[in-house]
This record gives structure tokens, C-alpha cells and sequence, in this order.
């Protein structure tokens, strides 16, 4: 009875941490929202000094910080900037444009999505692996299953591989199983039935259907919700 209990309370206390970090990022953003004309110019200044200065060196650090915190203003410098590369066929640097997509990863929300969609549907086998860098990179700040679905939602199946090649790689482990659970479980506001549940965009795409651990992990989210109202 003991450890069913302390197990709960993990899982709760998990739970709690991820609605916790996922509140921090709506505040995060709805701030960014909120910024003055004049404030909004200035970070965008500071952005393309940042850029000038710190893209070509072994520190960059800055960009990165910057990609997470202001991600609505740098994402359009970072695609400006990718593009004007792309489109110097004679002098592209290979080196520069994965740099500037990295970063562009980093800000791992739905904008960085939009822009890279549009780099696969141009070349997918160069820019396909930032999308898994996206899915890899919003786990420290948001539900990453939010972004996989949202990936897939666009309509370019340029980017649906590597969607579903990020998803396959974390059907073995518990904690990946949770955080699809949470996902699918705040989707549908429960546990979807089972036509939802094969209509799903995620789990359609699979051979083997369902992972009965999904199944498990579901269950479980549904449960610690209703434990928390």
C-alpha cells in the first residue's frame, strides 16, 4: 500500500510539474504578446546584433536564449536569413544555413513548425532532421506531442517521417507514453474512444495500432485528472 501510494504521489507531483511548465510558457508568451511597439523593435534589435556578432562563432549560447524567449520576432530573421542563404546558389554555406535552422528549432513552438515545414517542402532531406530537433528541443518547455501533432496537421507529408520516426524512437519508454497520454488525453478532454483513438493522426500512422502501454498511460493521466479537480 506503501509504494502504490508514494507512486501516486510521483505521478502526481509530475503531473503538476508539466501543467506548471506548460503555464509558464502560455505567460511567457502572452508577455511577448503584450510588448510595445518600441520594446518589440529593440529585441529586435538586439536580435540582429546578436546574429551579426555570435552566428559565425563557437559561442552561441545568446541566439539560443533569444530563440527561446522571443521566438515570434526571431523566427522571420532566422527564415529571412536561411532563405538569402539558399538563394546564393554560388556561395551557400552548408555550415551557416545548419546553424541558422538549428536555432530556429530551438524555439520549438508551433512558428518554428510553420517555418520549417516550408524548408521541407524545398529540400527534405536537409531540413527533415530539424524537425525531430524541434520535437527534441520544446521537451525542456511544453508537451512535445503538442508539436508532433501539430506537425502533422500542416499537410506536408515532407515532414511526417520524421514526425513519426521521433514517435517510434520513444514507444519503449514510460515517459514518452506519458507525455502521448497527456497529449491525447487534453485533446479530447478524456480518454478518446476507440474510433478516435484509430482516427488519431499519430497512432494511425503506426502498423501496430495502439501501444497497449498508451493504453496504460491514458488510464493513468485520466485518473490524476480527475484526482485534481
Amino acid at each position: 500500500m506503501d509504494f502504490r501510494m508514494a507512486t501516486y504521489r510521483l505521478a502526481t507531483l509530475s503531473l503538476c510539474a508539466f501543467l506548471a511548465a506548460t503555464l509558464s510558457a502560455q505567460r511567457q508568451g502572452e508577455a511577448e504578446r503584450q510588448q510595445t511597439p518600441e520594446e518589440v523593435a529593440a529585441v529586435r534589435a538586439a536580435i540582429v546584433d546578436a546574429l551579426d556578432r555570435k552566428l559565425l562563432s563557437e559561442d552561441r549560447d545568446e541566439l539560443y536564449v533569444l530563440a527561446m524567449r522571443h521566438s515570434r520576432i526571431i523566427v522571420p530573421e532566422l527564415v529571412a536569413r536561411m532563405e538569402a542563404a539558399l538563394d546564393d546558389q554560388g556561395s551557400a554555406d552548408g555550415k551557416l544555413v545548419a546553424r541558422l535552422a538549428d536555432i530556429l528549432a530551438y524555439a520549438a513552438d508551433e512558428l518554428a513548425v510553420d517555418a520549417l515545414s516550408r524548408f521541407c517542402a524545398q529540400d527534405e532531406k536537409r531540413f527533415g532532421y530539424f524537425v525531430e530537433r524541434v520535437l527534441h528541443y520544446s521537451e525542456a518547455r511544453r508537451n512535445p506531442y503538442t508539436l508532433a501533432y501539430h506537425a502533422l496537421e500542416k499537410g506536408r507529408p515532407e515532414m511526417n517521417p520524421y514526425v513519426m520516426r521521433w514517435v517510434r524512437v520513444g514507444l519503449s519508454s514510460p515517459h514518452y507514453q506519458r507525455l502521448w497520454a497527456q497529449a491525447l488525453f487534453n485533446r479530447h478532454k478524456a480518454i478518446p474512444t476507440e474510433s478516435k483513438l484509430q482516427q488519431d493522426p499519430l497512432v494511425s500512422r503506426l502498423s501496430d495500432g495502439v501501444p497497449p502501454e498508451l493504453r496504460s498511460a491514458l488510464i493513468i493521466v485520466a485518473n490524476e485528472a480527475a484526482a485534481l479537480r
